[in-house]
């Protein structure tokens, strides 16, 4: 999938269909299978001109809101772990940035 969001960001076609429509943001929704990710948007979406990605239709909804994720990456948004701390008396989770 990675390899197909570099595609869609180089394509002429792509950009001048973003361009004539003066688009911010592109998303490619697609029914293809990629297994092993539901969306995508590459690794370095900081470049305003660089802002698609790649979703898979069937989970463009799911319960982890892959459209959502992924146009928060688009915000610079990135992962977080849930780390359980043990303090004196309490348990706490916290989320720590990768």
């Amino acid at each position: 999938m990675t390899e197909d969001v570099i595609n869609l960001r180089s394509s002429p076609q792509v950009n001048q269909i973003r361009n004539d429509n003066k688009a911010d943001l592109l998303f490619l929704i697609t029914n293809q299978n990629y297994k092993t990710y539901l969306g995508h948007v590459g690794n370095e979406v900081v470049d305003p001109n660089r802002a698609m990605g790649i979703i898979e239709v069937s989970y463009i909804d799911a319960p982890d809101y892959t459209y959502a994720h992924e146009l928060g990456h688009l915000f610079e948004g990135v992962h977080q772990i849930l780390k359980t701390v043990h303090l004196p008396g309490k348990l706490q989770q916290i989320n720590i940035p990768l």
